[in-house]
């Protein structure tokens, strides 16, 4: 514009030059200049109108680590070309670029192009709106024109192939790691029984009926813990992120962050969990209480992962209170692992309460300093010391497959 702009001062002083003169080169020039000058932005404006923008992508979700692909498309719907026309993307997902350059559009054609972005951080993302800008030839005006077509992608949280197996006899539990019969049918097969009154008759084992002439049930077992419970600590005081953090293996890809670490770490457990056909749920309190109750197969896994995409540590709530509160009206057999940054004793001995109340528990605690914090808070480990509690120490840098294969005491 600021061409523009001296061209009509350009124009403004050839017409006071040919009104004082009286000579024709400067009412030639004058109206030479006002037809440019109406012509630029009618050029600029034509450039930037009649066009269809469009975008295609393969998914509207992935994880971080793995590639966002993107198709997109420029067309012309007029007969006349357009000389140069700049996409201006404003997508938020970080480091996705879609702005294009695009030149010699002819009438009635399109130009499309392809882009490949590396996720690195999870969350909520927009793709779009996008804007048109155009000018006329010589550059003097343009104009910009905003396409209001926007799509929203999801990035889920980053996660890793685990080999862990719940520590029930590393914890003393060795009176639920003796299976149990029960009247319920399970996967699990103990041998057989005699047939007593209410079997169904798809518990008869028909083989052994026949052998012994007698009515022959197959005795069932179920397993020594019940639903997997995750409980995350997303307290704000208690989360930060280094930038001087060395790590200490090859593990990379996630930031020196005790949020995205617990994140993570919390994905890649139910994912864990939910492939061994167990039922996961989750219990945490940002801004608002998060609950999922334990729920088995892929439906809930997908159903944590995009839970866990968006939220964020930006709750007041002590991660003590977080355990006491939430964890008192789970059954006995369930499974509680809690994740927590915090050098606080006090989490530790409200999940301590809640061992002693029958259940099995794992606690997850950091290493502060492994993460760069000046001070050097050690973990929470002389509150987590009862038989039936074990406890997992994660460092920043290290793969969590290594975190749950050494205990940590």
């Amino acid at each position: 514009m600021t061409y523009y702009r001296l061209l009509w001062l350009v124009l403004l002083a050839a017409c006071a030059a040919a009104l004082l003169s009286g000579r024709s080169i400067f009412w030639a020039v004058a109206g030479a200049l006002l037809a440019l000058s109406l012509a630029a932005p009618a050029w600029a404006w034509l450039s930037t109108n009649w066009l269809r923008f469009s975008r295609r992508a393969a998914s509207s979700q992935v994880q971080v680590g793995g590639w966002f692909e993107e198709s997109l498309r420029l067309t012309n719907l007029s007969l006349l070309p357009r000389l140069w026309i700049e996409v201006v993307d404003h997508s938020t997902l970080p480091g996705h670029n879609a702005s294009r350059w695009i030149t010699l559009l002819a009438g009635r054609q399109w130009r499309g192009w392809r882009v490949s972005t590396l996720c690195t951080q999870r969350g909520a993302f927009t793709l779009g709106p996008v804007e048109v800008c155009a000018s006329d030839p010589l550059g003097l005006f343009e104009v910009r024109r905003r396409l209001h077509q926007t799509r929203r992608v999801l990035v889920l949280p980053y996660t890793c192939p685990l080999s862990m197996v719940l520590p029930t006899a590393e914890i003393g539990f060795e009176e639920t790691a003796r299976l149990r019969q029960t009247l319920s049918t399970s996967a699990n097969v103990s041998g057989v029984r005699e047939y007593a009154a209410g079997d169904s008759l798809n518990r008869i084992h028909w083989p052994s009926t026949a052998r012994r002439q007698k009515l022959i049930a197959k005795a069932f077992e179920q397993d020594p813990v019940g639903a997997i419970w995750l409980v995350l600590d997303l307290e704000r005081a208690v989360h930060f992120t280094s930038s001087t953090a060395k790590p200490v293996g090859n593990f990379t890809l996630l930031p020196p962050s005790t949020e995205e670490y617990t994140i993570s770490l919390a994905a890649s457990l139910a994912q864990h969990f939910l492939e061994h056909h167990r039922a996961v749920g989750l219990i945490a309190w940002s801004q608002h209480r998060l609950y999922i109750p334990a729920e088995p197969g892929t439906r809930q896994l997908k159903h944590i992962l995009e839970q866990l995409a968006v939220v964020r540590a930006e709750g007041e709530l002590p991660f003590a209170h977080v355990i006491a509160e939430a964890l008192t009206g789970l059954p006995r057999s369930a499974f509680v692992i809690a994740i927590s940054p915090s050098p606080d004793p006090a989490w530790g001995n409200a999940l301590q309460q809640v061992v002693h109340a029958g259940r099995a528990a794992l606690a997850v605690v950091f290493d502060r300093a492994s993460f760069g914090e000046a001070q050097l808070a050690a973990p929470p480990l002389a509150a987590l010391t009862h038989p039936k509690l074990a406890v997992r120490v994660v460092r920043y840098g290290q793969p969590f497959a290594e975190t749950f294969q050494v205990p940590a005491r």
